[in-house]
């Protein structure tokens, strides 16, 4: 069961940015690194 504990500041050490997104959130600490979005984000940040 151990093996799948992963510690919560285990992102930070990783060096990942997420992306960035209308809410501020960060990724959890399931983040694959993978950007499932639609641009949606992307492209209203590029509006503003």
């Amino acid at each position: 069961m151990s093996a799948f504990v992963v510690r919560q500041d285990d992102q930070k050490k990783r060096g990942f940015e997420a992306p960035s997104n209308r809410y501020g959130i960060k990724p959890g600490r399931h983040c694959d690194r993978v950007d499932r979005s639609n641009g949606f984000e992307k492209e209203l940040l590029k509006k503003l």
